[in-house]
């Protein structure tokens, strides 16, 4: 896939605890030879959440795969739905990293690991919920609509 293990948490996890591997060598592949079916994904965070949606600011800081993957699907929905681009000028933030969480604008802080950092408009969740992130958007929305 191109990742590195040891970049997703919940295998670190797993391999601490002994019910896992993250070695290659200590896994016993019993099917069609992974070179032959290699592929190497896009991520779907950080860098790669501006460049997927570049109608919203999006700080992402060691958030789990949970949050991450729930927020793309909002935000996909949202863009295909023409929401997106109509949002106020906001900034959403995911992820427990609190030193990425400098900002001045209007802050949206998404998932419970951002509790202790948030200022300003929080959603709570673990992982998130898409459909509670996708009605406080669109409710945003509402609101910019009115002023």
């Amino acid at each position: 896939m191109g990742i590195n293990p040891e970049d997703v948490e919940y295998l670190s996890l797993a391999k601490e605890a002994k019910i896992g591997f993250m070695e290659s060598s200590e896994i016993i592949n019993k099917g069609v030879k992974i070179e032959e079916v290699k592929t190497t994904f896009a991520h779907g965070y950080g860098k790669g959440f501006n460049q997927l949606f570049p109608e919203i600011n999006i700080m992402e800081g060691g958030a789990c795969s949970g949050c991450v993957s729930n927020l793309y699907l909002t935000l996909k929905q949202l863009k295909d739905r023409g929401t997106l681009k109509k949002l106020p000028n906001i900034t959403l933030i995911i992820g427990k990293d609190e030193k990425r969480y400098e900002t001045s604008e209007k802050v949206l802080f998404i998932g419970n690991c951002t509790m202790a950092a948030s200022v300003n408009l929080f959603l709570p969740g673990c992982p998130i919920l898409p459909s509670e992130l996708i009605q406080l958007l669109e409710n945003l929305v509402k609101t910019k609509l009115r002023n």
